[in-house]
């Protein structure tokens, strides 16, 4: 049975860590809400049908991040701190690394990945504008799922947490600014959320300079210890994109279904774009 102090930190670390992928997850419903108004279905559409090429992002990040934080976690544990600064130090290395693949491999065959994705005609002209973006400064996206978890494992894990709402807050206010108030449209969605996942990051650097967390004085085995990184945080990274595979098919099946009986696809691939557009202009 569970002591209540034990039940006390479990709730402590589960319930943040709950929110903050929640936070992360609803950025783009948050695009959405404001697309579908500005742009109609077309505009939501973009933005849904190339949520998985966005979320495979993520989902790389916070499997480096995990990874890297078990290691912080087992080798602090154990008093070995040269080592725990080390796995941050490698968790950053692949980070750049990936961030470079990210940011190269959508350039050369943009077009390419819009078409496997299913986006067609203005749904694929908006969706390659927000790709741009968010391919474009993959080292933000990233960055914020490197550091996260180790700022949980380090203990403080409601820091993290609140720097997450605050970014997920200014989302909210930007969309609206960018989008409705200043007609940015779909680069006013995009920019909107990298400013906001900027917020997260400036506060996530400021702790781990200030807990020195890369304090690091012996040199860096960079293969080993991506090696073991890698090994922890493939777990993690299956998890969360597997619901973005069943999106991914989601929307091909629409698509299909959508050429053999003639209807608009876009309107069945995200179905919360009906409900953002009456609410919003009811």
């Amino acid at each position: 049975m569970f002591q209540g102090y034990d039940l006390k930190h479990f709730f402590k670390f589960i319930i943040p860590s709950i929110l903050a992928f929640t936070i992360l997850g609803v950025y783009s419903v948050v695009d959405g809400f404001f697309m579908g108004n500005a742009l109609g279905d077309a505009g939501v559409s973009a933005i849904n049908i190339v949520f998985p090429a966005v979320a495979l992002t993520f989902a790389l990040g916070s499997g480096i991040g995990l990874g890297g934080a078990v290691i912080w976690s087992i080798e602090s544990g154990r008093g070995n701190l040269e080592k725990a600064y080390k796995s941050l130090k490698v968790a950053l290395i692949l980070l750049a690394l990936v961030s470079l693949i990210i940011t190269i491999v959508p350039f050369v065959w943009m077009d390419e990945i819009l078409d496997v994705l299913g986006a067609r005609g203005d749904v694929a002209s908006y969706g390659k504008i927000y790709l741009w973006y968010m391919f474009g400064a993959t080292i933000i996206q990233l960055s914020g799922s490197v550091f996260v978890p180790y700022m949980r494992n380090n203990g403080n894990v409601t820091y993290a947490t609140y720097f997450m709402v605050i970014g997920f807050v200014m989302n909210i206010v930007l969309d609206y600014v960018l989008i409705m108030i200043f007609p940015f449209g779909i680069h006013g969605a995009a920019i909107a959320t990298l400013l906001s996942q900027a917020v997260t990051i400036v506060g996530c650097i400021y702790y781990v300079k200030k807990h020195q967390m890369l304090k690091l004085s012996k040199p860096v085995n960079v293969q080993k210890t991506s090696l073991k990184i890698m090994k922890i945080g493939i777990a993690q990274f299956g998890i969360n994109m597997s619901p973005m595979v069943s999106i991914f098919f989601m929307n091909a099946i629409h698509f299909i279904m959508a050429e053999l009986w003639r209807y608009q696809p876009f309107l069945v691939l995200n179905s919360y774009s009906s409900l953002y557009t009456a609410f919003f202009k009811a």
